[in-house]
């Protein structure tokens, strides 16, 4: 099959999962799910789109495991925090903003969530399509990936057992960790890991391409979903505690914190 045709294709298939997502949320008036529906997804099309190019057999096995480890990891992380606290909330904020259009707003939202999953698979058409042997690069973009992945784990189980704890209160701002040296150490760990496929695929035809991921996935994190959103809610909820956070610790790419100001 044609690459774009096979793009389409996923595009649509995506889309109607994502619409049977919408038709369970507007029945159980529960949305945290589809975050796991995009993470089991983006992992199959990234699969589907390795298998349909004539790379390097030995990298594309080692990239097909690297999709259904990182796709396991955070699928079960986001299905044991959805147990363990119900609805996440952002989906919660998202439903008071939109009041009595929220119905209909989610379905788009869903909708939304298939593109990404499309967008977030493209990358595979490239990188599978590196004929070259495993070399130096491949070692580089491995370690690149590894430490995105141990860096995301760990973040995520910090963050887990701050919030696990009964003795926290929501006023609260965690800043241990790997959370001392970034506000948002997972968003960052997981924008290293996609960066890597950079690497993978450079050497691909076209894989030039590759270069605008962290790019792109930089704003997307950034501005458009992720901490941007986050920021605004923990300030409401921890006002002075997370404008001294801010004040003190790097918004995204880890760094030494500075110095919190005395207090008279």
């Amino acid at each position: 099959m044609d690459n774009w045709a096979l793009v389409g294709s996923f595009l649509a298939v995506s889309s109607l999962v994502m619409a049977i997502g919408w038709a369970v949320y507007a029945k159980t008036q529960e949305a945290s799910f589809v975050d796991v529906v995009w993470t089991i997804g983006t992992a199959i099309g990234g699969i589907l789109f390795l298998i349909e190019n004539q790379g390097n057999l030995n990298r594309t096995l080692l990239l097909g495991g690297m999709i259904v480890l990182w796709s396991t990891r955070l699928s079960t992380h986001l299905i044991l925090r959805l147990r363990k606290r119900g609805e996440d909330r952002r989906y919660q904020r998202m439903k008071a903003f939109w009041g009595e259009k929220a119905q209909v707003k989610f379905f788009w939202f869903f909708q939304a969530q298939a593109v990404f999953m499309t967008l977030f698979s493209l990358p595979f058409l490239a990188v599978g399509n590196n004929p070259s042997p495993l070399g130096q690069l491949d070692t580089i973009a491995a370690l690149i990936w590894l430490t995105g992945f141990i860096g995301g784990t760990l973040a995520d189980f910090q963050l887990e057992q701050f919030k696990s704890n009964p003795n926290t209160n929501r006023d609260e701002v965690f800043r241990r960790g790997l959370w001392r040296y970034s506000r948002h150490p997972n968003y960052f760990c997981e924008w290293l890991l996609w960066s890597s496929y950079v690497v993978f695929g450079i050497r691909s035809e076209g894989g030039v391409w590759l270069i605008s991921i962290p790019i792109v996935l930089y704003l997307i994190i950034t501005k458009l979903t992720g901490s941007s959103h986050i920021e605004r809610a923990k300030l409401k909820a921890s006002n002075k505690a997370y404008t001294e956070y801010i004040a003190t610790t790097n918004p995204f790419f880890p760094w030494p914190p500075k110095p919190r100001a005395k207090t008279t």
